[in-house]
């Protein structure tokens, strides 16, 4: 595959590249990855031309966000695509009474990040939080234009319940959140609205619902899951809504299986993670697996777990998280590896990927 090549949202017609930056692990804040480093990767990417940054509020409650726009604010607008995400207001933690204005506070609420700035993190929906978290987006990353909008982690894996769901959909269909997202669209603000989901069956809860572009599906389709072919990839088919791929490789562990090291945490290596946990044996045992079959074609599992999602026709990118210059040039060669039809037959034939998974 070529990784320059570009594919449209069919809605807007906006083009994105097949293979975008993910941002998330730009978080880190230590020895091994700083300020410096992160600016120094993302101009590696521009340089071997990938253009696409995808970041959030919410990854390190600001800090991605805030070294993304370092970068790319000395950098012609033109040359580079945005996307970032809505749904987490950043808000100011509780300072003690009378305190001076150098003390760290006392009381982080909802911020798991270790390494992250020190914000309480709050869900909002709503017109008023929709506009709060866009409003503070452009700030933290200096520009006046955001490409892709995406609503953030509504679903099942952040709220726990359907009711909790239903509420923060309401928010977005009766208290204004939606409204505020057509807006931005409609005045040319942003070019195209996504929504961010991490679990299937959850695509149905927005379309036909609302008149979105695309959804960004983080590791419900990838070699080691693919039961949105079940629902929700065939509405998006249905409703010209397309899908870009975030975590391709399950958050580490298709990137590099699990007989080597992997730089989850760059500089400090440890073994690959499953939906960013310690894999369960069974998990184990099916990436072994793969492996094999990889390895009987000549082909590393990278580049079929890279590629496996490019196949599918509502699939127009797939963006790794890369915080590294090494990691960039490996999801290109990802990419460039030819893969034979023989190995996705071979991966049918011992039921590792479903049947009715594309694979032309």
């Amino acid at each position: 595959m070529n990784y320059k090549e570009k594919r449209q949202l069919k809605k807007s017609g906006f083009e994105l590249p097949i293979l975008g930056h993910g941002c998330a692990p730009f978080t880190l804040s230590n020895d091994f990855f700083n300020n410096a480093i992160a600016a120094k990767v993302i101009r590696f990417s521009l340089q071997k031309g990938i253009n696409h940054f995808d970041t959030a509020p919410w990854y390190g409650a600001g800090r991605s966000e805030l070294r993304v726009g370092n970068t790319l604010r000395e950098i012609n607008r033109d040359n580079f695509i945005i996307s970032t995400k809505v749904g987490r207001v950043l808000q100011k933690p509780l300072f003690p009474e009378n305190a001076k204005l150098n003390r760290w506070p006392q009381e982080i609420k909802n911020n798991p990040w270790e390494f992250g700035l020190k914000f309480n993190i709050k869900f909002d929906y709503t017109y008023d939080g929709i506009m709060r978290s866009y409003e503070d987006s452009i700030q933290r990353l200096g520009f006046s234009k955001i490409d892709l909008l995406v609503i953030h982690d509504l679903d099942f894996h952040y709220h726990k319940t359907e009711e909790n769901v239903q509420n923060f959909i309401k928010d977005l269909e009766i208290n204004g959140g939606w409204k505020a997202l057509e807006g931005l669209r409609a005045s040319g603000e942003i070019s195209a609205i996504g929504a961010g989901i991490n679990q299937d069956k959850m695509i149905p809860y927005f379309i036909p619902k609302f008149d979105l572009d695309f959804f960004l599906v983080a590791m419900p389709y990838t070699l080691l899951k693919q039961n949105v072919l079940d629902y929700d990839f065939p509405l998006c088919e249905k409703m010209n809504v397309q899908v870009i791929i975030g975590s391709p490789y399950q958050s580490g562990i298709l990137a590099t299986g699990v007989d080597e090291k992997s730089t989850f945490e760059l500089g400090s290596p440890v073994r690959a993670t499953y939906n960013y946990k310690k894999p369960r044996e069974e998990i184990i045992l099916k990436v072994k697996k793969i492996q094999q079959i990889c390895s009987n074609h000549n082909i590393n599992i990278g580049s079929a777990a890279l590629q496996f999602p490019l196949m599918h026709p509502s699939v127009v990118s797939v963006i790794p998280g890369m915080i590294a210059e090494s990691h960039v040039s490996s999801n290109i060669e990802n990419l460039k590896n030819e893969i034979s039809k023989d190995l996705w037959l071979e991966l049918k034939k011992e039921k590792i990927i479903r049947e009715d998974s594309p694979i032309n």
